[in-house]
This record gives C-alpha cells, structure tokens and sequence, in this order.
C-alpha cells in the first residue's frame, strides 16, 4: 500500500512538473511570437524604404542590357526579405505571430489551414493564455495531420466568433485511425504525458470560467475543440 501510494505521489509530482514546464515554454512561446512578428514588421518597412531604390538599380541594368545582374539583383533581393507564405494581423502582436508560426509550420507539412475569425474582444484573453490554447490545439491538430499518408485528406479549420458574451474558438483537423473519446488516448511514446496540452487548454479556459467541448467523428476522422470565454 505504502508503494502504491508511493509511486502515485512520484507520478503526481512529475505532472506537476511537466505544467510547470509548460506555462515557462508558454511565456518563452509568446515573447518569440513577438519577436517574429516585430522583426516581420521591421523587414516589411525596411523593404517599402528601399524599394524605390531597389527598383532604379534594376531599371539601370535593365536599359543596359545587364539581364544577368538585373536577374541576380531580384534574387537577392527575393532571399533577403523572405516572409512567411502566410501571415496573420489580428492587430494582436502575441497572437500573430503565434498564428503566423503555426499556420506556416502547418502548409510546410503539407496541411492547409483555413481561418475565419472576429478579433473584436480577443484581448480580453490573456497573451500567455492566448498562446497555451492556440500553440497546444494547433500543435496537436498539426501532429495528428501529420500521421495522415493521404494529404488530400489534411486540414485545419479555424474560426473566433462571439456571440451572447462570449468569445467562441473552434478548431477542427482531421487525423487517422481511431480516438477512444472517453480517454482521448494518444500514440506518443510518454503516454503518462498523456492530455497534457488538453488538460492545460482546460486549466486556462476554467481561469475564465469558460467552457471545453471536444467532439470526434470516426466516420469522418473530424477532430472538433470548441472553447467558450466569457467576454470580460
């Protein structure tokens, strides 16, 4: 008996451990979003400052007939001021750059994500809990698209609304195989890690006084979260 409560107080103490870990990755998360998205800001400035001087420069080769360098010229110019394939302006520094991150991580993996959100009273919702809802869900959306061989089949949906007070978000994807709804059983290798990242969206939404709804379909393989927080 002693044992058993023994190795219970150990399993608890590493959870409590792991949560732990989880909000300082989740701060850490949201100033990185920051930054990417401040330095996103700044090259797009930079870029619309010099461009007209940018342009006089190939013009020049161009009249000249210098093609080659005038071709060498864009690329450079292309490699230098890359940005995301997708960026996000919620007008919400932490959440675009957060949504910017994992929507582009998302199509580089070959997972289109389609995104209808109202932003009206989304800061109503704290930056660091704003980045354990959204970096757990689409990290776990993400993971499961992944484990889909047919990327025909590979979607993320997003959507914010409000309505009666309340703020909605509700992310669907698709994922393989089989969930057992009553535990939500996951294939990773840690499974006493297991429903770590539902289980902090669910702490965080409680904070509000919110709601958690999670529905699965096996006949369409369709992962449904669906938060509601009340608008403060």
């Amino acid at each position: 008996m002693f044992c058993l409560v023994f190795v219970e107080h150990i399993q608890y103490n590493n959870i409590q451990i792991i949560e732990e870990k989880e909000r300082n990755l989740a701060m850490q998360s949201v100033i990185k979003n920051m930054d990417v998205q401040h330095k996103n800001d700044e090259s797009l400035k930079s870029l619309r400052h010099d461009m007209k001087n940018h342009l006089v420069t190939i013009q020049y080769l161009i009249e000249n007939n210098q093609l080659r360098k005038a071709i060498d010229y864009t690329k450079n110019l292309s490699t230098q001021y890359t940005q995301p394939n997708f960026t996000v302006n919620t007008g919400h520094i932490a959440l675009d750059g957060l949504l910017t991150q994992k929507i582009n991580d998302a199509e580089n993996n070959n997972i289109p994500v389609t995104i209808n959100a109202d932003y009206t009273y989304i800061d109503s919702i704290k930056d660091i809990d704003l980045c354990v809802i959204f970096g757990n869900a689409l990290d776990n959306a993400i993971e499961a698209c992944q484990k889909i061989k047919n990327i025909d089949e590979r979607f993320i949906d997003i959507k914010i609304h409000h309505k009666a007070n309340y703020i909605f978000i509700v992310i669907k994807n698709a994922y393989s195989g089989f969930l057992e709804k009553s535990t939500l059983k996951t294939t990773k290798k840690d499974n006493y890690l297991h429903g770590i990242g539902l289980k902090n969206i669910r702490a965080t939404v409680k904070q509000y006084n919110g709601y958690m709804n999670i529905h699965t379909d096996d006949s369409i393989h369709q992962f449904i979260l669906t938060l509601s927080l009340p608008i403060v």
